[in-house]
């Protein structure tokens, strides 16, 4: 599968420029957004093939971004990951994106070859 577009969606920058090299040096094309409003229009204006999205940025969380996703007819199979630094110990993220039907929950720091693994996974793709 070539031309694998990938939404990165985090308020704090270094960790979007720190996936976005991860994501491009593994021949993924990385399209970003900085907060939930900017990712429902990449979405809209990328199609992108999979959203690796942060919980907590302003203006729409990535809940709210996932609800939004899930109920649109053209977005509601759209793979989502999950990319929080809320603990897995005191909050119900787990729940919550299982109930949202994301594929993916990963906790801040995490390993990201690990990611891309399960982004190749998910996708269907060979390494």
């Amino acid at each position: 599968m070539e031309n694998v577009k990938i939404l990165i969606v985090d308020d704090e920058i270094d960790i979007v420029e720190l996936l976005k090299l991860r994501l491009e040096i593994n021949n993924f094309i990385v399209v970003t957004a900085l907060d939930g409003i900017e990712a429902l229009e990449q979405v809209e204006r990328e199609t992108p093939d999979l959203v690796l999205m942060d919980i907590k940025m302003p203006r729409l969380n990535g809940y709210k971004v996932t609800k939004k996703l899930r109920d649109n007819d053209k977005t509601k199979a759209l793979p989502i990951f999950i990319i929080t630094a809320l603990s897995k110990y005191t909050t119900n993220v787990a729940e919550q994106c299982q109930e949202l039907g994301v594929q993916k929950v990963f906790y801040k720091p995490f390993d990201t070859s690990e990611l891309i693994d399960s982004i190749r996974e998910c996708l269907n793709i060979s390494s």
